[in-house]
């Protein structure tokens, strides 16, 4: 398991926030193929107006609505980290034995996509295109992830974009083996946010 997925655990022992009110979910990715090339392919472009992830980088953890959260039983309160100069915001369930741990990490001042396609296929548990809310998307958790663990790469801007992690602690749903459903609908979330006035 990543390192700061299992520090994400250990800190949901510790604590959460206290929830607020709710919206209907966002679209999924529209495409679940896979590549399964050796050398470098381009991410698709960005043809949708170009979203800022920068606007949150002082206040990660406004990235996802409070009513959002709480729909998804996830604590409203976030804890904002910077790691390597790396901007991310994390929720912790409430119910801290059966819930699920987002992590949102902001790409502003990056490269998007494209790292992720500049890898070999190999490296990657799967390695799936789509779009989340008309941006290009990728499923692409690593290898060496647990099978609850999934990362949503989303392009919102030219070398801009988000990751979106999502870790299903209760064994028992389909979404511990297919925990993509949480990161996709939580990719979702911060895109409908981001196309928000600040």
């Amino acid at each position: 398991m990543r390192p700061v997925l299992l520090a994400l655990l250990v800190a949901v022992l510790v604590g959460c926030g206290t929830p607020a009110a709710a919206p209907a979910p966002s679209s999924a990715p529209t495409s679940t193929s896979r590549w399964k090339g050796t050398s470098v392919k381009e991410p698709p472009p960005v043809t949708e107006p170009a979203l800022k992830v920068s606007a949150y980088a002082k206040n990660p953890c406004e990235i996802i609505r409070q009513p959002w959260l709480e729909d998804h039983d996830l604590s409203i309160t976030g804890t904002a980290t910077v790691e390597n100069g790396v901007v991310r915001c994390w929720w912790g369930p409430t119910d801290r034995e059966r819930g699920t741990v987002i992590e949102v990490m902001l790409l502003h001042n990056r490269s998007g996509l494209y790292p992720h396609y500049q890898r070999p296929a190999d490296g990657f548990k799967y390695f799936r295109p789509g779009t989340i809310s008309g941006y290009p998307s990728l499923e692409a958790t690593e290898k060496n992830d647990d099978d609850n663990v999934c990362a949503t790469h989303v392009a919102t801007a030219d070398f801009e974009g988000v990751t979106v992690f999502a870790t299903v602690l209760d064994p028992k749903p389909d979404e511990y083996s297919n925990p993509c459903t949480a990161s996709n609908e939580a990719a979702a979330a911060v895109i409908e946010r981001l196309k928000m006035p600040r």
